[in-house]
């Protein structure tokens, strides 16, 4: 189960390393903003970033967007012209420069909770996020 608490710290294990020993990585805060603690939130590789999009935080659901850059090892905040989603639960993937977003739950004061079943994306070029509209259709015959 969730204990509720919310880290910033991260961990890597050298898959070509003979030891396969995790090791946490020392990150330059001087330089860039490191993501506030989270939980829950999603991440995907593209190029040579890692991607963090929501989580919860210690006090509510995030919409932050961040970019982790492995050679430089520094975080930065990732700009949008919109507000993308608040959510935590969620999965995330990259196609094309585009980053998918996809269920997940929105937390609400009260200790309350909402699913989402909505699709997002946001455009790693134009920094715009979006809804994406779709049809469920009943396959089962």
């Amino acid at each position: 189960g969730s204990t509720g608490a919310t880290l910033n710290d991260m961990w890597v294990l050298p898959l070509k390393s003979s030891s396969h020993e995790w090791r946490k990585l020392l990150i330059d805060t001087k330089h860039g903003v490191q993501p506030e603690g989270l939980s829950s939130h999603a991440c995907a590789a593209y190029k040579t970033r890692l991607l963090i999009h929501g989580g919860k935080t210690a006090t509510t659901t995030s919409a932050a967007l961040y970019s982790f850059t492995f050679d430089t090892q520094r975080w930065e905040a990732v700009k949008a012209t919109n507000i993308g989603p608040l959510l935590y639960g969620h999965t995330v993937d990259v196609l094309d420069d585009v980053l998918y977003v996809y269920g997940g739950y929105t937390y609400h004061k009260g200790d309350h909770e909402t699913g989402n079943c909505q699709l997002f994306s946001y455009d790693l070029y134009s920094g715009i996020w979006r809804t994406i509209n779709y049809e469920v259709r009943d396959t089962r015959s």
